[in-house]
């Protein structure tokens, strides 16, 4: 099944954020709020939260269980937290089974990576069919993002150093929206075995809490 990159708008993020369980709504609010890439995503550690100073250092990027840095130069970079993503992780944090500064933000409870199509697969897509809302992929979080920073006006030099990106014009061109991403053949096919993730009951109901929203 191919997938727009489609942006979310205010209220679908919000009741997005409200009815995921805690794994899928920290990694989905935190891709909302702060523009990673999939792969930076998934390869944060806590070494990479500063949280007194308020940013999060992108060093690495992982891939089918591979670390390697970020895919340009201009990856490498700092990304400053609003209060709602930095709350996000801090309250992850105080679930999370490992939380010394070399391991992962996101892992499973051995410690390994997770697989962000298992994420996927698990938490966000029953979601958003509970919830009527088309299914939201990594690329949706970074364009749901990227179309917020350019809404308030954030100009597209600034944009760009926030995202990673080589140029200001890779996060405005015109095919982004439209650029399709084919999920793997296995997520189309029978579950394939699983690692249980940390932290990760499947939900389709909103929990007790509200998560703080998205801008």
């Amino acid at each position: 099944v191919a997938l727009r990159a489609v942006e979310l708008n205010l209220i679908g993020r919000r009741e997005l954020l409200e009815a995921l369980p805690p794994l899928g709504r920290t990694m989905v609010g935190l891709g909302m709020l702060s523009g990673l890439r999939r792969g930076e995503l998934f390869a944060l550690r806590w070494r990479d939260l500063e949280e007194r100073d308020r940013v999060l250092m992108v060093r690495e990027a992982v891939y089918e269980g591979c670390f390697d840095t970020p895919k340009t130069a201009a990856g490498v970079r700092q990304i400053p937290l609003s209060d709602a993503a930095l709350k996000l992780v801090v309250d992850w944090k105080a679930r999370a089974e490992h939380t010394e500064p070399d391991a992962l933000v996101f892992s499973t409870w051995s410690g390994k990576p997770i697989s962000p199509n298992n994420v996927l697969r698990q938490q966000i897509f029953p979601t958003c069919e509970v919830l009527g809302l088309r299914r939201v992929t990594w690329l949706t979080l970074r364009r749901t993002y990227s179309s917020w920073a350019h809404d308030k006006g954030v100009p597209g030099k600034v944009v760009a150093q926030l995202m990673g990106l080589a140029s200001p014009n890779e996060s405005t061109r015109p095919d982004l929206c439209d650029r399709v991403s084919a999920e793997p053949a296995r997520m189309r096919g029978a579950d394939a075995e699983r690692p249980r993730l940390a932290g990760a009951p499947l939900a389709q109901s909103a929990p007790g809490s509200a998560p703080p929203h998205a801008p």
